[in-house]
Order: C-alpha cells, then sequence, then structure tokens
C-alpha cells in the first residue's frame, strides 16, 4: 500500500508541475494577437471533459456503493443488529398509537372475522 500511495503522490506532483507550467504558457500565449480564441477552445474542451468525466466517475460511484451495501447486507444479519443496537422501546413511545388506530379500517377488519366460530381468516 505505502508503494501505491507514493505513485499516487508522483502522479499529482507531476500533474500539478504541468498544470503550472500550462499556466505560465497559456498567460505568455494569451498576450500574443490571434491566440485568445485557440486558447478559448481548449479552455471550454477542457471543462467539457472535466463535466463528461465527473458524470462517468459518479455514476461508477454509485454503482460500485450499490454493489457494496448488497454485499454487506448480504454479510450482516440486520435482525440482530437492530435488537443489539436500537432502543426499540424509545422508539415505540415516539409512535402516536391512537393516530396509527385512527387510520384501521373497522369495517374490513370486521368483515375478515369468522364470527361463527370466532377466528380470523
Amino acid at each position: 500500500m505505502p508503494d501505491d500511495l507514493n505513485v499516487l503522490h508522483l502522479a499529482v506532483g507531476v500533474a500539478a508541475t504541468a498544470a503550472g507550467a500550462v499556466r505560465g504558457v497559456v498567460g505568455s500565449l494569451a498576450r500574443l494577437p490571434g491566440l485568445k480564441s485557440p486558447i478559448a477552445a481548449l479552455t471550454h474542451r477542457g471543462q467539457r471533459t472535466i463535466a463528461t468525466t465527473t458524470t462517468l466517475a459518479d455514476a461508477l460511484l454509485r454503482a460500485t456503493i450499490v454493489k457494496i451495501v448488497a454485499a454487506a447486507l448480504d454479510e450482516v444479519d440486520l435482525t440482530r443488529l437492530i435488537r443489539e443496537n436500537v432502543d426499540i422501546d424509545s422508539i415505540v413511545e415516539g409512535v402516536d398509537l391512537d393516530l396509527a388506530v385512527s387510520r384501521v379500517d373497522l369495517d374490513l377488519a370486521v368483515s375478515r372475522v369468522d364470527l361463527d366460530l370466532g377466528r380470523v381468516s
């Protein structure tokens, strides 16, 4: 891993040095007659490339996150995790049971009861 980190540092250093050099050259060239338009075109192309790359990276990251979450969910027992880490009593305290009961369709509930046998179907 340290070698990978060194390679990353090297790549960023090279990119920063190149960007500094480009900045200096573009600044000098922009003062020359007739070069503003090509510089503007290259700048616009750079903006489009960054936008396209950002969109692609975003899509790739989202797809990767979906796969990572799916793999994690395959490995984790969510029921056990919740039982061990969530204060369910605290959640239930925040439930408005009167509101919940007021939303129950009592006619539907009664229609499911077999009054002769006392069983719910």
